[in-house]
């Protein structure tokens, strides 16, 4: 959960160890990862570090458990233009066809170096 002047700005839900993509075959499957389930950041707070902030401390906790990649796959909705964006900005590269149930993955490094560098700023 991320706050700002007392008041919940963002939330996050996130699996700490999962195998997403095993069975399902996907290419350049990373083995066990930690998988983004959920993550939403209040409309007025958005642009300003919240969504890297949320990520970098999943990232965080993924390294702490010894885990080496982060996984998601976006719900429909909202502008996915700029989902792609965020997503690319944070690290994440789409792992497979772009599309409904597309994942989408990157080094838990990379989004801890990305949310830190965002943070650092603030």
């Amino acid at each position: 959960m991320a706050e700002l002047r007392g008041s919940v700005v963002g939330v996050a839900e996130f699996q700490l160890h999962c195998d997403f993509g095993h069975d399902e075959g996907r290419e350049a499957h990373p083995g066990e990862q930690t998988f983004v389930l959920t993550m939403a950041v209040a409309h007025a707070a958005r642009r300003g570090g919240v969504g890297r902030a949320l990520l970098a401390e999943i990232a965080r906790r993924a390294q702490e458990a010894g885990h080496t990649f982060l996984a998601l796959v976006p719900q429909d909705g909202g502008d996915a233009a700029d989902r792609q964006a965020f997503f690319q900005a944070c690290a994440f590269t789409l792992y497979g066809p772009a599309g409904p149930g597309a994942a989408w993955g990157c080094p838990v490094s990379e989004a801890a170096a990305k949310g830190t560098a965002a943070t650092a700023g603030e």
